[in-house]
Formats: structure tokens, sequence, C-alpha cells
């Protein structure tokens, strides 16, 4: 048997796996866990150098990964392990004609990655495990998830199980042997997952969406401090008496929206009345406590935040100016997610499944309006003036997405009123 391939891992070999983010299992002469893995999941300092020098052996037959929370951390926190599973060809084929919407040229996904993360090579023709690491804890996505012929898997929480590593050998073919077609490293990318759901969206059972949308702005991120400080000198000259609390207020309603963290909202606003008195700062931060108290979709956002701006500022294009700025240090990563989850926590919509018709729902009136694509579109715009066709199209598409509704489900439900300009829910008054 050649060198290439043998399942015998040298310990120096373990060592970089572990260093890199596996959170490592030796398999057995049938190719399953020689040994129970959840203790290795429970516990990302299960393994150490020094203790898989001594449990090489273990690994004789082959090596395999769990996924979660790994040892590794950088200045944003925690580190995640996952692992995408192309399943089908027709997950395959969706990846391997991707357009970048900055030039329309075409790219596969694979190649991508293989110059970047470890990109393991399975039995089946199409079938790749593609691995990279995440500060985000995201819902792992399974078999199950998907439709018929559109099977993929984004591995990551501890009912995701184990994915075989090289060199080791498959549990159905001893001469297929597994083998890293990328590089032995591990990358970080906090967007990948939402982004990778942009072209697989199709291959989803309708069930699964909905629950994503359920959590789709559960996950919050934290400001790095020269983020806190630029928004922070952004605001500061016009964050005088008279006008501090509702530019308070607007920002922390903004700041919950776009998921950005509690502590980060609250290092801005302290930052900002650094230099009031203890009892407007404590007011201040008191504001803040209160908007992160509610749902995201509750409070004040851009619009409020811009009207508070432009009152402080007595122009609206600096007023703008701010808010562009801001959008574009708490708007990192990718642009259709950002909005995406921006727009949506600032409206609640409903899109008719007969013939996509937008709904919004306008809290003046009490009631969901007809025909506000429009309305998706004007806030892209604001939020992201140099925003491409092709990028507001997809944010528009995401948010029809998850928000389907059957038209036949309103007009069903004696609780829900067809007015002239919209559906009333007589109880949730929505």
């Amino acid at each position: 048997m050649t060198e290439e391939q043998s399942t015998t891992i040298h310990p120096a070999k373990l060592i970089e796996l572990y260093q890199i983010g596996f959170k490592l299992v030796p398999l057995g002469d049938d190719s399953t866990p020689l040994m129970p893995w959840g203790p290795i999941y429970d516990d990302p300092d299960y393994w150490t150098p020094e203790k898989l020098v001594q449990e090489a052996p273990k690994f004789k037959n082959g090596v395999a990964t769990v996924f979660g929370k790994t040892k590794l951390k950088d200045e944003k926190g925690c580190l995640y392990l996952y692992s995408l599973d192309i399943d089908s060809d027709e997950v395959y084929q969706a990846l391997f004609r991707l357009q970048n919407s900055r030039d329309d040229e075409e790219y596969s996904f694979i190649p991508l990655m293989q110059k970047r993360c470890v990109v393991v090579k399975t039995r089946k023709p199409n079938g790749f495990h593609i691995y990279w690491l995440s500060h985000q804890e995201h819902k792992p996505i399974l078999t199950a998830d998907c439709k018929t012929g559109y099977e993929f898997e984004i591995k990551g929480g501890k009912n995701s199980g184990h994915s075989t590593l090289p060199p080791s050998k498959h549990r159905d073919d001893p001469n297929f042997y597994y083998k890293n077609y990328g590089t032995l490293k591990l990358f970080v990318s906090d967007d990948l997952y939402d982004q990778l759901l942009i072209p697989l969206a199709h291959c989803l059972k309708p069930k699964w969406e909905g629950k994503k949308e359920k959590t789709y702005n559960d996950s919050q991120d934290d400001l790095a401090k020269v983020d806190v400080q630029t928004i922070v000198e952004c605001i500061q000259p016009y964050y005088k008496k008279g006008r501090r609390h509702p530019i308070v207020f607007g920002l922390s309603g903004l700041l919950h929206k776009c998921s950005v963290s509690k502590d980060s909202a609250i290092a801005v606003i302290e930052e900002l009345a650094k230099n009031d008195n203890a009892a407007d700062v404590r007011k201040a931060v008191s504001s803040v406590e209160e908007t992160f108290k509610q749902n995201a979709n509750m409070v004040a956002g851009s619009k409020y935040f811009l009207d508070a701006l432009a009152a402080a500022t007595e122009d609206s294009g600096i007023a703008k100016g701010i808010l562009d700025k801001i959008f574009r240090i708490i708007g990192k990563g990718s642009p259709i997610q950002w909005l995406t989850r921006g727009i949506m926590n600032e409206y609640t919509f409903k899109t008719m499944t007969d013939n996509e018709d937008i709904f919004c729902y306008d809290p003046e009136k009490g009631v969901y309006v007809a025909g506000q694509e429009w309305r998706i579109t004007e806030h892209c715009q604001l939020m992201y003036p140099e925003i491409r066709t092709r990028e507001l199209q997809e944010v528009i598409n995401q948010i029809k997405r998850r928000t389907y509704v059957e038209r036949t489900s309103f007009d069903s439900n004696i609780e829900v009123l067809n007015l002239q300009n919209g559906l009333l829910n007589i109880h949730t008054k929505q």
C-alpha cells in the first residue's frame, strides 16, 4: 500500500489537523468511531498535542471530525466548525456556475474554496466536503430538510454527526480513500452560511424556510473598537443638548434592527455621551437597554434615525452621509444578507403565493398595504446607494422567500378583514 493510500496518521499530522480547528475522532477498522464522540463535541479542549501523541495509535484506521465550538478564538470571539456536504448533482450544478454580482463573471464555487480551505472529495462523482470556521452559531441543514434529488447538508451541530477526514478509507468501499484537494487550512467567514442559501434556496423544503424565518434575526454581532469610534466620530459634532435623546433612541433601534449586539450598542452610546454628566449617561444607556428588550421589528429604525440626524445637522445631505457611513460599518460582509436582515427588521412583509404581490404592514393605518416592492427598493438605496440591480433583485427575492403566505389563508380566516388597502387581523391588529 502506498503512503498516499495508507490510513495510518502520524502524530504530527493529527496535531496539524487539531491546530487548524478540527475536532478529531479516531475510527475503527470498520471506519466507524472507535469511541463515543459526545465528550469531544462538548469539550473544545478535549484534545491537547500531548494527548494526541499519547493516543495516536487509536487513529491507525482513520480519523473523522465532529463540529460545533472549537478551541480557536480571535478578537471577535469563539470559532465554530462547519462543513458543506455536496450530496447531489443538482447542488453541484447550482454551485458550478455562479455569477459575480459586480461584473457578471461566472465562476465555480469549488475551485474558489480549494484555494482557501480543506476540500475533501467523497466517493460520489460530484460529492465534496468543504470546511470553514465562523463566529456564528447556525442551524444545521440536514438531508431531511432538502427536496428529493437536491440533497446537501451544512453540518455544524451535534445532530450533524461526524465527517471522515483524509486519508481514511470509505466504510463501504475499502478501495476508496478520502483525499484533500484543497489547502490544509480553514478560513473564517461569518457570511458563507447565508451566502450558500442564495443559490441553494430552491433545494430546501418549504417547511425549512419557515423555520429559518423564525431564527433569521437571532444572531448578533459585536463591533470592533475602531468601528465604535468611527460611528461616534460621525455623530459627535451634532450630539447636542435638545437633540441627544432622539439620536440615542434612533441609533439604538437601528443597531438592534441590524443585529448589532446590545453590548456594542451600549459601547457606542457611552462613548458618544462621555462628556455628559453621569445621570445623562445612565439615561442614555437605559434607553439602549429598553430598546433591546423589545422585538427588533417593533423599535425605531433608519427612518426615525435619519429624521433625528436631519434635525440635529439641519442638513438632510449631511444626515444621509452619516447614515451611509454607519451602514457601511455595520453592514460588513455580503450586502445582500445584511440588507435583507435590516429591511426585514424594519418592516413586516407578507408575499402572496398566487401572484407574488408584496404586502407591508402600515402601523399608522393598522393594515397591510399591497404593492410594496418599491419600499424594499427605496430602503436598499438608502442603506446601500451603490447597490447593483442584480443585488437589489436578490434582496427582493430573499424577502419574498421568507414571507410567502397563501392568499386563501387570509380569505378563509374569520379573524382577518380584507380591507380596501390591506389585510387586518382583528385580534393581533396586524
